[in-house]
């Protein structure tokens, strides 16, 4: 289409997604999704997740690569910064979606400002409670 805003030849671009989510809730559910469409349109697509968490599980049986060396954890959290390094520097991302705050200082971390854009995402918004627990 002439004069048209859209771009005639599509962009790909690689997309890391950091997922440590121990169970499928609706943030993970949001994080698969995310990933697998954005592969199916043509991007290519990485998953980072736990090694046997339901969120990596799903991701690999959609297909997309997945990488499962990170262990998510304040013990390795160093560990993992230097893995997460090793995995910017092999797949070059353009981008890194983060859907909670342990992934946003991770990939924070370990990647060099300039390199990848760090997004934060979030699925799965709660309204404040007057519970006591939320607010510790």
């Amino acid at each position: 289409m002439q004069g048209s805003w859209f771009p005639d030849k599509r962009v790909c671009v690689r997309i890391l997604h950091i997922d440590s989510i121990r169970f499928f809730n609706v943030g993970a559910w949001y994080a698969v999704n995310l990933a697998a469409h954005q592969a199916a349109v043509g991007h290519d697509v990485m998953f980072l997740g736990g090694d046997g968490l339901p969120p990596a599980r799903e991701a690999a049986a959609r297909g997309l690569a997945t990488d499962t060396s990170l262990n998510f954890t304040a013990r390795k959290f160093m560990r993992d910064v230097l893995s997460l390094r090793r995995i910017c520097r092999e797949f070059e991302p353009d981008y890194i979606f983060c859907p909670r705050g342990i992934e946003q200082s991770l990939a924070t971390a370990a990647t060099p400002p300039t390199r990848a854009h760090i997004v934060r995402v979030r699925a799965d918004i709660l309204a404040p409670t007057s519970a006591r627990l939320p607010r510790v």
